[in-house]
């Protein structure tokens, strides 16, 4: 037995409060033990009304209809052991030594139970509504607190006092329990459980908390303490034992009981079952589960069988359709598939959808299985999955080779396989076919899955010999076939007749003769080589401009390497830029002499050309006598063959010594003067 969605909304149900569902005529209402509930109707309709006021850790919170939350009380106080929320305010009941204090009154004895509070002292009692309505009545013998009213039992009376206020009374000391088809249920103070039927006086005997669960085909339910027990015909049988109420239900039937966190819904009239997780409040209505989840969600569930949501369209998957089932959306909108399915495709249809299957691993036969998720249930179902088998067929293949020969659109390969092949791979996946051989590995993509291949691929190869080819078929990278083939090798030779071509390639010092034979697939090339001499080496002046061949260059210090390429052809020329072995000159004049201190590379010769005379020497320093005629000096200096020449004008030189000898002429005339 399985459950679907019909329905499902998010509404706000605080962590911190019990909440539990309570039938109300044809409606489902929503109660809780807060400080303050808002109305809720979750069933036939779902409405909220107000808001929330709960405890918060150590804080008191209010939370309006939108989720907005407002911190009422930043902190409790130690002595409060309650807030009741009334007039719009909390009011808080604070424990003392002596007892219990509620306004300006004080009480002995204070209870708090599913929302209703009971304040007693040895005169009257108070009881407090959920909603913060005050009832104060006369101190009762005994009472009970049940989840949707409090019974006070007096001298052969009892009064009961409902959530919203309503009071109604019975003869006798005994507090209601339920009423059912075969009368009312009641429990005495001591624990005896009574009928007000003639057919069945006592029922059995309760001693701890008790609650009517619901009236079943097998009988009247009811909870004792953590115990589920069913009456039917005068006796009690054990059903089990639960560990939170708000989930234990019944109708006429179903009935829900929980182990943990797993509630076991069980059909009566069959053996089936159905588990569902993660559940705050049950409540079953008209043959549907009501359920608040705890993430705050409001189910509305109806039992199915597996056939009502889950139909297989096609159960073999194949090259012209995958294996294809379709899903109401009622069972859940996610699932997940058993790791040797994939899912290659989901389609929307109508109020569900269309899924299409593909084994992992293509084989005749697949068992597997899917699983729906939601929050509050999995269900897994198996499938078997039929499918055909990849399938590869060559047609036929040959190699053709080139002996010293290439291809001309692959230079690096000499041979080319050809092939002709049929192919069937039922998949939607990514599909490609794999071929190895030689030196050579081809993926070829597929946009189809039934087809015919014409391929031609290149490789090297270095013998005459056979070749396995290797072909592998892959559906999403993954291999689901391989097959070997023996392909024999037909050898082609070059032939004088074919057209010709030929070209040379200067390399530096080598230039080679090409003479290429093509036909239509492979090229065979024959060359012949001879020396190809040039001056390579170039000496020049730095900073000169120097072409070569095609190329102007700066000359730099050094020795320098230059290319010079063009299509076939290149050479490297090496340049060597000389630097002027003269750096720098000085001018002094001694008496009658002109000297010249010459700063230059050491052991460098130069010419000192002065007027009609000119010495060559490697010295740095050199003497001429003046000679007023001349005011220029040329100086030539060589290096790696190459000459320098700089010339120097002495015309300031020789103005600055005039200059100096007439000051020097009349400060002696005047110091004769004066002796």
């Amino acid at each position: 037995m399985i459950v679907s969605i019909e329905s499902k909304e998010d509404l706000i149900f605080p962590d911190s409060c019990i909440v539990w569902i309570t039938k109300i005529n044809d409606k489902l209402l929503v109660n809780s033990d807060a400080i303050l509930s808002p109305q809720i109707e979750i069933y036939p309709d779902i409405r909220l009304n107000g808001k929330w006021v709960v405890y918060d850790g150590y804080k008191v919170t209010e939370i309006d209809e939108n989720g907005n939350k407002k911190i009422l009380k930043n902190s409790i106080e130690d002595k409060v052991v309650r807030y009741v929320y009334a007039e719009d305010g909390l009011i808080p009941i604070y424990k003392s030594f002596l007892g219990f204090t509620f306004g300006n009154e004080k009480f002995d004895e204070y209870k708090s139970k599913y929302g209703f509070i009971m304040l007693l002292n040895g005169k009257r009692a108070r009881v407090i509504l959920p909603y913060g309505q005050f009832v104060d009545v006369e101190h009762p013998k005994f009472y009970k607190i049940f989840r949707d009213h409090v019974d006070l039992i007096y001298d052969n009376e009892t009064l009961i006092i409902y959530r919203d206020g309503r009071r109604e009374r019975y003869k006798g000391e005994k507090y209601l329990i339920a009423l059912t088809s075969v009368g009312r249920v009641f429990l005495s103070p001591n624990g005896r459980i009574l009928l007000d039927s003639s057919a069945y006086d006592l029922m059995g005997i309760c001693t701890e908390d008790m609650e009517f669960i619901g009236e079943t085909r097998n009988g009247i339910i009811i909870s004792c303490g953590n115990k589920l027990k069913s009456f039917y015909r005068g006796g009690w049988s054990y059903i089990g034992s639960f560990s939170y109420l708000p989930v234990i239900d019944a109708d006429y039937n179903h009935i829900s009981i929980n182990d943990g966190n797993v509630v076991n819904v069980y059909e009566l009239d069959s053996d089936k079952s159905s588990k569902l997780f993660n559940v705050r409040a049950l409540k079953f209505k008209d043959g549907k589960i009501i359920l608040i989840s705890k993430s705050g969600t409001v189910f509305k569930l109806s039992f199915s069988k597996d056939t009502d949501f889950l139909k297989i369209i096609n159960d073999k998957n194949s090259a012209e359709l995958p294996y294809i089932i379709r899903i109401d959306k009622k069972i859940a909108s996610d699932f997940s598939l058993s790791k040797n399915l994939i899912d290659v495709e989901k389609v929307a249809d109508g109020d569900g959808f269309v899924l299409k299957l593909e084994p992992f691993k293509l084989s005749n036969e697949t068992e597997g299985s899917i699983t729906f998720k939601e929050e509050i249930f999995e269900y897994q179902f198996p499938l078997k999955v039929f499918s055909d088998l990849p399938d590869i067929e060559v047609e036929s293949g040959h190699i053709i080779m080139a002996k010293n020969g290439h291809l001309k659109t692959d230079p690096s390969s000499n041979a080319i396989l050809k092939l002709k092949m049929r192919f069937k791979i039922p998949s939607l996946l990514r599909k490609s076919i794999l071929i190895d051989v030689g030196n050579k590995k081809t993926k070829v993509d597929l946009d189809r899955s039934v087809g015919e291949l014409d391929l031609s691929i290149p490789f090297f190869k270095l013998s005459l010999d056979e070749e396995v080819v290797k072909i592998s078929v892959l559906r999403d990278n993954r291999v689901e076939l391989k097959k070997e083939f023996i392909v024999k090798t037909n050898l082609k030779m070059m032939s004088k007749n074919s057209k010709k071509t030929s070209y040379a390639v200067i390399q530096d010092m080598s230039k080679r003769t090409y003479k290429v034979y093509n036909d239509d697939l492979f090229s065979w090339e024959e060359f012949s080589e001879e020396p190809n001499i040039y001056e390579n080496i170039y000496y020049a002046k730095v900073g000169d401009k120097l072409q070569i061949e095609d190329k102007i260059i700066e000359v730099k210090d050094g020795l320098n390497q230059v290319k010079v390429e063009r299509p076939n052809y290149s050479r490297t020329y090496f340049i060597y830029g000389v630097s002027n072995p003269l750096r720098d000159l000085k001018v002094t004049l001694k008496e009658s002499d002109v000297i010249f201190d010459l700063v230059k590379d050491e052991d460098s010769v130069v010419t000192v050309i002065y007027g009609t005379n000119y010495v060559t020497t490697k010295n740095n320093k050199i003497k001429f006598s003046i000679d007023p005629a001349y005011n220029t000096i040329i100086i030539r200096s060589y290096k790696e063959g190459i000459r320098f020449e700089t010339s120097y004008m002495l015309v300031d030189f020789f103005r600055n010594c005039m200059l100096k000898a007439v000051v020097n002429a009349k400060y002696l005339a005047q110091q004769l003067f004066l002796e």
